[in-house]
């Protein structure tokens, strides 16, 4: 049996990748629960609550998540192909394709599309579970491991559900 890999995080990736994409699958779920019974008049309702984005409404929040699963599967597909980062452009870019794919959306396919997304990127986070201790750049960020990445993806998204959730409230 061949060993796991192992390397400066000193875990086994494939048990970490586990880790974060059932954190990431509890995070969707969570905003797929906030969204249902929800009216599509509600999609344009602006954020409340001390974690709402100034000026967003909830459906530039279902964007966020949507391209921050199209960004976390493009950072990986690269770092396994080793390429080690991207210029600001083109995240800008990856990030404009994959928010305007569901700004507009209705309620329905934009549940579906984000339990599509969320499914691609945990899935993703399975299959590149070696490359997680990567560094990756952005533009002229300092390099980042990948991990971090996943991370600090994962702490925002939980803080734009319970954004989502404290709009709902009554």
């Amino acid at each position: 049996m061949i060993e796991p890999p192992h390397g400066p995080l000193g875990r086994d990736f494939n048990a970490l990748a586990g880790t974060l994409a059932r954190d990431l699958s509890e995070v969707r779920a969570g905003l797929i629960e906030a969204l249902d019974g929800v009216s599509e008049l509600w999609l344009q309702q602006m954020l409340r609550g001390d974690l709402a984005r100034d000026g967003w409404t909830v459906q530039h929040e279902a964007a966020h998540h949507a391209a921050d699963d199209a960004l976390l599967v493009a950072m990986l597909e690269h770092a396994a192909r080793g390429i080690e980062g991207w210029s600001a452009a083109e995240a800008r870019r990856l990030r404009g394709e994959a928010m305007h794919v569901v700004q507009r959306v209705r309620l329905t396919p934009l549940r579906e599309h984000l339990t599509a997304s969320g499914e691609r990127a945990a899935e993703g986070l399975r299959a590149h579970a070696a490359h997680l201790d990567r560094p990756f750049v952005v533009g002229d960020t300092a390099p980042r491991a990948i991990v971090e990445v996943v991370r600090e993806q994962a702490e925002r998204a939980r803080a734009g559900v319970d954004a989502v959730r404290a709009t709902f409230q009554r």
